[in-house]
């Protein structure tokens, strides 16, 4: 096994039979990491918050996606402990720096189409850090990494969506660099995560 990237919550090591496994991190190792990105104190409470729920998230979102759909949450199954595997992917991150426009605005697509398909199955992510939250398939298609902040109710991605809260995370400021793919990702995401339309959405998972 190869350690291969960390987040706040877990860390990433490679099987080498094409999936990976996330282990979650101890308090003192979380602590670390917002040391490292500069956000104390605010991060203590990102902490708290993120180890009340992501036991649970994992284990309910891995219970909603049938079995057929599991691709979209890169064929997670749990571990136990909190630890789970999934596929290994290529991160949106790593893709957009190396592929062309056409491809990379393909795979902006890729991620709001998952992010409607799962609020069919009562999934939001009110998080829009779509660059090292998802991954692609060699076949284009989009997958989420991150099922430790998933939540299941609808109205705090609403408050994102009327907000247009991707205009404030990193993968917007920080990991997309290419100032027209910047664009075309706020184009889309404005279009197509409209707050009527994802509560319509929202509502076929009732």
């Amino acid at each position: 096994m190869i350690h291969i990237g960390e987040g706040l919550q877990f860390k990433v090591v490679d099987l080498g039979n094409g999936r990976v496994r996330k282990h979650p991190k101890k308090i003192l190792e979380q602590l670390a990491t917002i040391f490292r990105w500069k956000k104390f104190p605010e991060g203590i409470l990102w902490i708290i918050m993120s180890r009340l729920r992501a036991r649970g998230s994992i284990r309910e979102s891995i219970r909603r996606v049938p079995a057929d759909k599991a691709r979209l949450i890169g064929n997670a199954s749990e571990c136990g402990d909190g630890t789970y595997e999934q596929d290994c992917v290529v991160t949106l991150s790593r893709y957009f720096r190396t592929r062309p426009l056409a491809e990379n605005q393909r795979a902006v697509d890729g991620y709001i189409d998952n992010v409607l398909e799962l609020a069919r199955y009562g999934i939001t992510r009110p998080i829009f850090n779509l660059a090292v939250d998802h991954g692609v398939y060699p076949d284009g298609f989009v997958c989420n990494l991150d099922l430790g902040e998933f939540e299941f109710k609808l109205e705090p991605m609403l408050q994102q969506i009327c907000s247009k809260g991707w205009l404030k995370c990193h993968s917007y400021l920080e990991e997309i660099q290419d100032p027209v793919l910047r664009d075309y990702l706020a184009h889309q995401m404005e279009a197509r995560l409209e707050p009527c339309g994802y509560a319509a959405v929202w509502e076929e998972c009732l």
